[in-house]
């Protein structure tokens, strides 16, 4: 009974370090995303803005307000 508990009790423990390691590899690989990411952002000019729907302003009006 006392060799099945010690037994255990490496099994446990080689299996919570596996866990450690594989937590310890997943922050790792979480934080070079992050300074991916990061990086881009700053090499990268921010994303086009979306068009006005209602367009106010048409570059044609330009004309009709210009008196004649």
């Amino acid at each position: 009974m006392k060799r099945m508990i010690e037994t255990l009790s490496k099994m446990q423990a080689s299996m919570m370090n596996n866990h450690n390691q594989a937590i310890n590899r997943l922050e790792v690989q979480i934080g070079q995303l992050a300074d991916l990411l990061n990086e881009r952002q700053k090499r990268t000019l921010p994303s086009q803005p979306l068009p006005n729907p209602k367009n106010p302003f048409p570059i044609n009006e330009a004309e009709d307000i210009i008196p004649k």
